[in-house]
């Protein structure tokens, strides 16, 4: 399947859809590169987001990092000015999906259905489907951790990995709605998928970088690489393991399966019934917007042929070491997304920014978007430093003023 020429509607007639998120600005993005206007509720309000999005609400945060959900009701109502229109959700509802139903009532949801998000609220309900599907999964308990071996205790229906956390052995659980699940060792991969509610389309295969030093647990989401080369039959496996749960539980649009493997096989960890942030690794020149199809597959319709992207992408979160305050005149790199505003004062632990890094080879990728992130403070406080060096060139990635680097 070819590339999609670019749009080129005047904005008063470009099509115009909502936008839910923690952070919208990628799915913004998504959403322009397809040809509509979006209207984005996030928490952060990021430069970016704001610059490229046709009107923005603000979102408050509950304790445990999800969107309070009253007041993305409220951001809603106040953009859709009493309209009708497509919504993409993001993160930051999992633990409600009581208002995914509520939105549902007023904006035409395009994504999974409610009762999806509400399984994945019910972790034995959740990995019971799984023991019947024949999907492996690393095992869980319900009380504390078992004796032998290494457990995690995990939150269900929550998104971003802060809450995870190591158990001692028979150590109880925080809470009625946490499992513990067995640790297992491996690569932490993911596959970004498409979906009509039957048939599931693999659009690919991702490698989840580990968290960074600054990052506020072991556990937090820290960015992602692509293509990452897995055997013929492990991404077989997988994507039967994609249409097993398409068909099953009516999964529509971009999706993502999260799974640790090794040379004996894999396991599944997680299931994202939306868009994730590895979108941005495909959704990239040479490929057609993304966005676009996700559409099309809630309408039922999904690529008839594979997705094609040359070279390789990264993606990193940059966490702050430290309290700090963004100057007010701040020279972003180029390669830097998902920018807070001047005079933001960003608590240690928090993110800082996204950074991004392509080259011909995956690992060169990964090197460069790692070095980017760990500098990116030090650069940010201090000023220009030298660009952290790779062995090879480096292909160039496009900002989003169209400034290559």
């Amino acid at each position: 399947m070819s590339a999609e020429p670019p749009q080129t509607m005047r904005p008063h007639a470009q099509r115009c859809l909502l936008v839910v998120s923690t952070s919208a600005r990628m799915l913004v993005r998504a959403a322009r590169r397809a040809g509509w206007q979006a209207l984005a509720v996030d928490a952060f309000g990021d430069v970016d987001t704001r610059a490229s999005a046709l009107a923005w609400e603000g979102a408050e945060l509950d304790p445990d990092g999800g969107l309070r959900a009253q007041s993305v009701l409220r951001a809603v109502e106040r953009l859709s000015g009493g309209r009708s229109l497509p919504l993409v959700l993001g993160s930051g509802l999992e633990s409600q999906p009581w208002a995914l139903r509520e939105l549902a009532r007023s904006q035409r949801l395009a994504g999974s259905p409610p009762q999806v998000w509400e399984l994945l609220a019910r972790p034995r309900e959740w990995f019971g489907v799984l023991d019947e599907l024949g999907i492996a999964h690393p095992d869980v308990a319900w009380s504390d951790a078992p004796g032998e071996g290494r457990w995690l205790a995990k939150r269900a229906a929550s998104s971003g990995g802060m809450h995870v956390r190591e158990l001692a052995p028979g150590q109880a659980l925080p809470g009625a709605d946490w499992y513990a699940q067995r640790r297992i060792d491996g690569r932490c991969c993911s596959m970004l998928f498409l979906a009509d509610g039957v048939r599931a389309r693999a659009v690919g295969f991702n490698r989840l970088l580990p968290a960074a030093a600054a990052a506020p647990g072991p556990f937090a989401w820290s960015g992602a690489s692509a293509p990452v080369a897995l055997a013929g039959s492990l991404r077989g496996d997988v994507v039967r393991a994609g249409q097993a749960l398409t068909q099953r539980l009516g999964l529509r649009g971009l999706c993502g399966l999260d799974f640790v493997c090794d040379d004996s096989g894999w396991k599944l960890l997680e299931l994202n019934p939306r868009p994730t942030a590895t979108v941005e690794l495909w959704d990239v020149h040479g490929m057609p917007p993304l966005l676009g199809w996700h559409l099309r597959a809630c309408a039922g319709t999904l690529p008839d042929g594979p997705l094609r992207a040359g070279g390789a992408h990264a993606l990193a979160v940059a966490y702050a070491s430290q309290s700090l305050q963004v100057p007010e005149r701040t020279q972003w790199p180029a390669w830097c997304r998902d920018l807070p505003p001047p005079g933001q004062r960003i608590p240690g632990g928090a993110p800082l920014c996204t950074v991004h890094a392509r080259h011909v080879a995956p690992a060169r990728a990964a090197a460069l978007v790692a070095a980017r992130a760990a500098g990116i403070e030090r650069r940010l406080l201090a000023g220009p430093l030298p660009e952290p060096s790779t062995t090879g060139a480096a292909a160039p990635v496009a900002s989003r003023t169209g400034v290559a680097v």
